[in-house]
């Protein structure tokens, strides 16, 4: 995930915008910007090879992260409470997850029944 952040510089300044591994946004008026890293737990997980555990819709859950989205991610709920019978696969709003913590849980995915490019994620982050 990346975010920006903006400065605005002026020649009073120790160091110039290239020691400050900034770049123009709009040079006729001194803005730069520098582009961020943010972490993504979800994306980390897949990196990782582990499972994430959070609550969602007040229940807790142990997932399988098979694919992340801007808004959305699909995963294997391997453990905790879930209105389906475990394991299930389901489809998570990222804005719905409390506590998301990574585990030392080792994931088994790609898990029997992964299809790369789920068609229920339009933005694709990350996929296993």
């Amino acid at each position: 995930m990346k975010l920006f952040e903006t400065y605005e510089f002026n020649d009073d300044q120790d160091l110039t915008p290239k020691e400050l591994n900034l770049h123009y946004l709009d040079p006729t008026i001194g803005h730069f910007h520098r582009e961020l890293e943010i972490s993504n737990p979800l994306v980390e997980a897949i990196d990782n090879g582990n499972c994430v555990a959070f609550f969602y819709d007040g229940k807790p859950r142990t997932v399988e992260v098979h694919a992340v989205g801007e808004n959305l991610f699909r995963g294997y709920q391997i453990e905790g409470e879930s209105s389906r019978p475990l394991p299930c696969w389901a489809l998570f709003s990222i804005d719905k997850i409390e506590g998301l913590m990574p585990t030392n849980i080792a994931s088994q995915a790609p898990r029997d029944g992964y299809r790369k490019g789920d068609k229920q994620i339009p933005d694709i982050i990350k996929e296993v």
